[in-house]
């Protein structure tokens, strides 16, 4: 595969690598966001019927129930809060969640449209309640299990990936063990708090914790034995969030569906159809969607097809493209972005400046 390129390489050039695939985790990831917003909510039948098979960007539909003014390239809160997160690592230099509210609230004060429940009405409770002192963790909506986690935690990702890397050159074997492990459980920490800011329930922490492992492993990772890495890290991931002693009631669990299409590489040999019957149409649900987008991106890692494919798929199109986005993106680095996807972007200047601002940050 494409990323066995960073096996062997000197660090200077890892960083340099890791730098390019940052970029275009950024890039796809709003390009996939932009992609499917027009068509969110629709089934796979309906958005061939309606409008055959997409490669490019379109306006909001007319019946769009919450984007029905965007213009074609447009991305969405998906975007708006992932660069959220990196600006605010770019001003902090590290994962400080009451930093994250406030920039959440900025781009609140931007636009809201499109935003999910769960966000918008955790954040307002926030907003109201701060000067009184109220926990960030005791803000999130308990009963929200949408994807409002897994969709922007790609930054925090990266800082981890970045870790990995730039921690090689300083410590000794033994020595870096121990900072990876401290390191590692510093960001699990930092990350429950910001599930929970959102969605207070174990499936916004273990959706979370499985794509900042998704991401960090795609920009990180240099073997032959990359969908075994992943579903062992993802597995382990989203069960130390299912772990979490809230009491929220719910029964669904992310590593139950991972084991059934990841764990022994059942995914494979089903098409999209059998993916979507899988997982009740890779809904807005984490539950439905992140199994759906991890099965669709390991079937074919290192080809924009999957994209196209996730997003022809229908269900929470421009979520589902945003996060298949930004593991393309990771995996492969800029050489995967379509020109005229990149040239069709919308605030394509936004994106690529927070982005640079970012690798800067983590010294790439």
């Amino acid at each position: 595969m494409e990323g066995d390129k960073m096996t062997g390489l000197s660090i200077k050039k890892k960083r340099k690598y890791l730098r390019d695939r940052i970029m275009a985790m950024f890039l796809l990831s709003a390009i996939g966001d932009a992609l499917g917003m027009p068509v969110e909510t629709l089934k796979k039948e309906e958005i061939r019927k309606r409008f055959g098979f997409i490669r490019g960007y379109m306006p909001a539909r007319s019946d769009h129930k919450w984007c029905k003014n965007f213009v074609a390239g447009q991305w969405t809160d998906d975007t708006q809060l992932t660069l959220a997160i990196a600006r605010s690592y770019i001003r902090v230099k590290d994962i400080d969640v009451a930093d994250i509210y406030f920039e959440h609230v900025a781009e609140m004060q931007r636009t809201t449209v499109g935003w999910g429940g769960s966000t918008l009405r955790s954040l307002e409770k926030i907003r109201k309640a701060f000067s009184d002192g109220i926990e960030l963790t005791d803000a999130g909506n308990p009963q929200g299990a949408g994807n409002g986690v897994a969709m922007k935690v790609s930054p925090i990702g990266a800082i981890l990936a970045a870790n990995f890397i730039n921690a090689i050159d300083l410590f000794s074997s033994n020595d870096f063990w121990k900072y990876w492990s401290r390191r590692e459980k510093f960001i699990y920490g930092q990350t429950e708090v910001l599930a929970r800011m959102t969605h207070r329930t174990r499936m916004g922490v273990a959706s979370g914790f499985a794509q900042i492992r998704a991401i960090s492993l795609c920009l990180e990772h240099g073997n032959k034995n990359f969908r075994r890495d992943f579903k062992i890290v993802t597995l382990r991931a989203a069960s130390i969030g299912e772990r979490n002693p809230l009491n929220d009631g719910m029964t669904d669990k992310l590593t139950d569906r991972f084991k059934v299409l990841l764990k022994n590489n059942a995914y494979l040999g089903m098409n999209v159809d059998e993916l979507l019957a899988a997982t009740s149409g890779a809904t807005c649900y984490a539950f439905n969607s992140l199994p759906f987008v991890y099965s669709m991106f390991l079937k074919d890692p290192t080809n924009i097809e999957t994209l196209y494919l996730t997003i022809n798929a229908g269900g929470d199109t421009d979520t589902n493209g945003a996060i298949v986005g930004a593991l393309l993106g990771a995996y492969n680095g800029t050489k995967i972005i379509p020109p005229e996807l990149l040239d069709g972007l919308w605030n394509r200047q936004e994106v690529e400046d927070t982005a640079v601002a970012f690798c800067d940050s983590l010294n790439l």
